[in-house]
């Protein structure tokens, strides 16, 4: 990473932190101007020295939906919980698409694993998804699309294993499992039940997946220069 690469780090990670202060000590009203502050910075982190091409433009475009989510799960709305859920199906959409992109399918089934991880992931869906269903209500056919899709995004995020450089793997796969447990999270405050600590657990989780995510993309992008350069 370059110094502005570092600095705007740097500075997520301070945001982060007051973001979980905030959650600790309740203080509602910082939540509504540190909170849509995550993802622009997060952008900049994305987008300088780094040249543009798809995946990084596609990057942007799940952050922004990302922001969206973000400020519309802010109010305590059931019309803007839906529209904060489709902002998100979005972001997810997005990652899918940067992920897919690296995996070489015809390739895949020499690698069993794959399929034993597939199905640990999809186990955990469904089981979730039935634990939950009976107090989702209107909200059944929403939550399964999203269930589904962010399973996908853990799967493919995971599939790119064979075929990317080892850190861009792990930081990527990181921020997928990150994902997939702050969604969980909020979906049992939501449709459950509160449990002590469970917006601190949601936002932390949240925040470190984004990250890890972001910088999967910027590690896989340096390594297709470097290939670009060395054939």
């Amino acid at each position: 990473m370059n110094s502005t690469q570092k600095t705007l780090q740097f500075i997520y990670i301070i945001l982060a932190f007051t973001m979980l202060i905030i959650e600790i000590q309740n203080l509602s009203y910082l939540r509504y101007i540190i909170k849509p502050a995550l993802m622009p910075i997060l952008i900049l982190f994305l987008v300088v020295n780094n040249k543009i091409n798809w995946k990084i433009n596609l990057a942007v475009i799940a952050l922004v939906f990302s922001w969206m989510g973000d400020t519309f799960l802010l109010f305590n709305n059931p019309s803007y919980f839906m529209y904060g859920l489709l902002a998100f199906l979005i972001t997810h959409i997005c990652y899918i698409i940067i992920f897919l992109k690296d995996i070489k399918f015809n390739k895949l089934l020499k690698y069993k694993f794959n399929f034993v991880f597939v199905l640990i992931i999809l186990t955990y869906i469904i089981v979730f998804y039935l634990s939950i269903s009976r107090n989702l209500n209107s909200m059944k056919t929403p939550v399964l699309a999203y269930m589904g899709v962010i399973s996908c995004m853990v799967i493919s995020a995971f599939f790119r294993k064979y075929f990317v450089n080892k850190h861009s793997f792990l930081w990527i796969l990181s921020g997928a499992v990150f994902f997939i447990i702050s969604d969980s999270s909020l979906a049992i405050i939501k449709f459950v039940n509160t449990f002590p600590g469970d917006n601190f657990l949601v936002i932390i989780t949240y925040m470190i997946a984004q990250l890890c995510i972001i910088k999967g993309i910027i590690l896989d992008y340096s390594n297709e220069i470097l290939l670009s350069i060395f054939p």
